[in-house]
């Protein structure tokens, strides 16, 4: 499999070519308060940063599926759509838990939900595209769930690539196989949303821009995802993690050359303050040297309140390294 493969899937659900949603319409309504790392982005129309970026990504798409002219199509005719959608990608604390009591690996992890805002005028559109890239050796299976069709392919659940999608109202979830799916069908009062923590570290994040990023730290479940990315890495990311109770992010793509990302660490308690800031100078002083490199303007200020430790971020001279990133095996 190459490298990224979900990431990728998530930028092409990502430029799905549908309508954003409007701001009450919240796609991670439908995530279960067990996950413990949500992403999302929520791009403005017409965003020009983000569009610059997904135009390299269109091109990384295509050369991927060189030899599926269906799926090339699939892809070009799902970047011809003129507005970006909303999209979350939730990974969940008991899949973690069971892969690691099992002495697996976090790169084997194949549970994981990926959400689509989609305008009511687009549903089929993205539904056949999603039928073409989705379908291998043999047709798609259909199932009836309620009154709702879950649809996926023959690899469904045996494999960490996206399998499975069912439509949601205004909303497509797609996802390696069909639990995570069903479990979406029935979220109501358990969901994210209504999560303190999760309240509470998002509200201290800026929400305009381009997208966010949740992570709770819940019985040391990152500590211990965060350390295996280190040993395979062979780079200390942050002595301190045992501090942090969640972390949150925002960024926005203001244009092919401009970057900002604010970065949350709120602590366990307030003992751990001068440990998690001390790991925010040495992360901050990292991206610096990495940019740096890349002839990347760059600026890092901190600054703690309360139980929070806030890492600032601006960046300016990315043209020539998205390319470079995002076309990346």
């Amino acid at each position: 499999m190459k490298k990224a493969f979900v990431a990728v899937w998530i930028m092409f659900a990502w430029i799905g070519g549908i309508e954003s949603l409007s701001a009450d319409e919240d796609l991670t309504n439908l995530i279960s308060n067990d996950a413990v790392i949500v992403a999302s982005i929520k791009p403005g129309k017409d965003d020009p940063g983000v569009s610059y970026v997904a135009n390299i990504w269109k091109d990384t798409l295509k050369e991927r599926e060189k030899n599926y002219t269906k799926r090339q199509e699939a892809i070009e005719d799902i970047f011809k759509q003129p507005h970006l959608p909303n999209i979350t990608l939730a990974i969940f604390g008991k899949d973690i838990t069971k892969l690691y009591v099992s002495g697996g690996s976090i790169f084997e992890l194949h549970s994981y939900l990926i959400l689509v805002g989609v305008e009511s005028s687009d549903k089929e559109f993205l539904r056949s595209r999603l039928d073409i890239l989705l379908q291998k050796n043999e047709d798609l299976k259909r199932e009836a769930v309620g009154e709702k069709e879950i649809v996926c392919n023959e690899f469904a659940g045996l494999s960490r690539d996206p399998s499975a999608y069912v439509q949601l109202d205004d909303r497509i979830a797609i996802s390696p196989g069909i639990d995570r799916l069903k479990e979406a069908l029935n979220i109501s009062k358990d969901s994210i949303v209504r999560l303190s923590k999760y309240q509470d570290i998002m509200s201290k994040i800026t929400l305009s821009g381009d997208g966010q990023l949740y992570i709770d730290n819940r019985d040391s479940l990152f500590t211990k995802v965060l350390r295996e990315l280190e040993n395979k890495w062979k780079i200390t990311l942050l002595l301190a993690v045992d501090y942090v109770d969640a972390i949150g992010v925002s960024f926005d793509i203001k244009d092919k050359d401009s970057a900002s990302a604010r970065i949350v660490f709120k602590a366990k308690d307030p003992k751990g303050l001068e440990e998690i800031k001390n790991d925010a100078r040495f992360l901050g002083e990292a991206i610096s040297r990495k940019f740096s490199q890349e002839n990347v303007e760059h600026s890092n200020e901190i600054s703690v309140s309360g139980k929070y430790v806030i890492l600032e971020l601006q960046f300016k001279g990315l043209e020539g390294l998205w390319a470079r990133v995002l076309k990346k095996e």
